[in-house]
């Protein structure tokens, strides 16, 4: 998961953490890094930050099933497409 927000200084900052489940089952929650963001950054500088935190906890070499990132539009296409699925 990841999350933008700005202080009152308006200095920009994200934050990533992830969810998973342990080999029994567990559920958990880690926060995995607070990056201090550029002013104004761009929609490619925040993914490439993200990206690094990904690549700097092997994220990717870890879990199993492909994660898709989606924009909030998308998001909002999705769950339009599934209401209407469920009339």
């Amino acid at each position: 998961m990841m999350g933008l927000w700005s202080s009152n200084a308006m200095k920009g900052f994200l934050g990533v953490s992830c969810s998973a489940v342990t080999c029994d089952y567990v559920p958990f929650t880690a926060f995995l890094a607070l990056h201090e963001m550029q002013k104004n950054p761009t929609a490619a500088a925040v993914f490439a930050e993200y990206e690094s935190v990904i690549e700097d906890w092997e994220i990717n070499k870890k879990v199993r099933e492909k994660v898709r990132i989606l924009p909030m539009k998308e998001v909002r296409i999705y769950r339009t497409l599934i209401r209407h699925q469920q009339l």
